[in-house]
C-alpha cells in the first residue's frame, strides 16, 4: 500500500487496512434546530436510543458514543427497533383510553412511560402505601382488595386489559384506598406523578372522565 507522509510518498507493506473516515458526523446538520446534539454534532440519546423527540430514535455513527463500528452500530439498531415497537404500541394505548389528549401529549405520555411487568400473585400498589404512579393494563387480569373488618382481603373490583388505576390517590394526594394484585401474567404501563399531572391538565375531557371513575370507585361500598 502507498501512503503520503510529510510530502513523501512511500509504500508500507500490510496484510490488511481499517479505512477510517474521520470524526466529523455525516448527520450533523440533520434535525439540527430540533433534535439535541452534543457540541461535535452528534445525536443526544439515550440507553434506548430515544432522542429529545418523543418517537424519533437515532443509532450508529450519528449519535454520541464512545465506539464507532458496525457492531455497535448493529446493537444499536436493535435496541431501538425494539423500543420503538414499543413506544408505538403504548401510543395507540395512550389514544385508545384517552382519545381527547393532544397528539403532542399523548406522544410525550407514551415516550415516558415505563413498561412493568408482575407474576401472578405479585403486588402492583398496596392499600395505605403512598400514591405516586398511574398504571395502564395492557395485557392481563388484576384483582382490587379491601381489607374487611377481620383485616382479611376482599375482592372489590377486578380490571383487565385497557382499564386503568392508582388515579384515586393521586387525585386526592391521599394513600392507596386498596391493594391491587396481579390475577393473570400482567403488563401495565406506569406513569409517574408528574407525567399523570400533565396528562390531565392538557385535556378538560380527559380530566373530567378520570375525575368520574375515581368518584364512581370511591362511592362504591367497603368490605363489612
Amino acid at each position: 500500500m502507498e501512503i503520503e507522509r510529510d510530502g513523501k510518498r512511500e509504500r508500507v507493506n500490510v496484510e490488511g487496512v481499517f479505512v477510517f473516515i474521520g470524526f466529523k458526523p455525516v448527520g450533523r446538520y440533520l434535525f439540527k434546530e430540533h433534535i439535541d446534539h452534543d457540541k461535535n454534532g452528534y445525536l443526544i440519546t439515550d440507553q434506548f436510543m430515544r432522542t429529545s423527540i418523543p418517537g424519533v430514535y437515532a443509532a450508529g455513527d450519528t449519535r454520541a458514543q464512545l465506539a464507532k463500528q458496525i457492531t455497535t452500530a448493529v446493537g444499536d439498531a436493535t435496541t431501538a427497533v425494539l423500543h420503538a415497537e414499543r413506544y408505538i404500541e403504548e401510543l395507540k394505548d395512550i389514544e385508545r383510553t384517552f382519545p381527547a389528549e393532544p397528539k403532542e401529549v399523548a406522544a410525550e405520555t407514551a415516550s415516558k412511560a415505563e413498561l412493568v411487568t408482575f407474576a401472578p400473585g405479585d403486588i402492583v400498589l398496596k392499600e395505605g402505601d403512598a400514591a405516586d404512579r398511574f398504571y395502564m393494563i395492557i395485557k392481563g387480569e388484576a384483582d382490587v382488595t379491601q381489607s374487611g373488618p377481620d383485616g382479611a382481603p376482599v375482592v372489590i373490583n377486578r380490571f383487565g386489559a385497557g382499564d386503568y388505576f392508582g388515579e384515586i390517590g393521586l387525585l386526592n394526594d391521599a394513600p392507596r384506598k386498596a391493594t391491587v394484585r396481579a390475577r393473570t401474567p400482567l403488563e401495565v404501563m406506569a406513569l409517574d406523578r408528574e407525567t399523570f399531572a400533565r396528562l390531565m391538565k392538557s385535556s378538560q375531557a380527559t380530566e373530567d372522565e378520570v375525575r368520574r371513575v375515581a368518584a364512581e370507585r370511591s362511592r362504591a361500598p367497603t368490605p363489612r
